[in-house]
């Protein structure tokens, strides 16, 4: 009998990820902020990509390589620290999981006061439903906040992130 390969990609390791450090956070913590000063330093690289972790738990070569260009100017034995920002690392344990397997990879998890966050995630919300679509009634913040009420993604519940901060402590303890 004759096999026939079809669409056969190479398999990359996590490992190959050589980052020192990587942004995580929840929406509207301040991680854009913390990555733009991060690069104004001079001896610090970040990815101008962002790890969206779409990968899976063996990732392509091609998409470890493709991050990896974000730093093909430096050399290795010339750099001091690379860093990356990573969309959703906070919230998932499974890409947690699979980033503690970059070795030596340090985590930097920016939390904001709930309420605040809360707020800053309303009032962006609330600034997208009148100005760029169409939105049943907005609640007011005290009604989201007092009351249950929600709208968009804008739940109360949510600003209390406190079980995937205990997942990330799970997969990197302070040091």
């Amino acid at each position: 009998s004759e096999i026939e390969f079809r669409n056969v990609r190479a398999l990359g390791r996590w490992e190959d990820v050589q980052l020192d450090f990587l942004i995580a956070g929840f929406a509207r913590s301040g991680t854009h902020s913390v990555r733009g000063n991060l690069m104004e330093h001079e001896e610090v690289t970040i990815a101008r990509d962002e790890l969206t972790f779409n990968w899976p738990a063996r990732p392509q070569q091609l998409q470890v390589r493709s991050y990896m260009a974000n730093f093909k100017e430096k050399e290795p034995r010339d750099r001091s620290l690379w860093g990356g920002k990573g969309e959703g690392v906070a919230v998932s344990q499974r890409v947690l999981r699979l980033s503690s397997k970059v070795p030596k990879l340090r985590l930097i998890i920016l939390v904001r006061e709930p309420v605040e966050w809360l707020e800053s995630l309303y009032n962006l919300r609330k600034f997208e439903c009148f100005y760029h679509k169409e939105c049943p009634t907005v609640p007011s913040l005290e009604d989201v906040i007092m009351k249950a009420a929600t709208f968009e993604d804008v739940n109360v519940e949510d600003a209390f992130l406190s079980r995937p901060l205990e997942y990330a402590v799970q997969f990197f303890p302070p040091s």
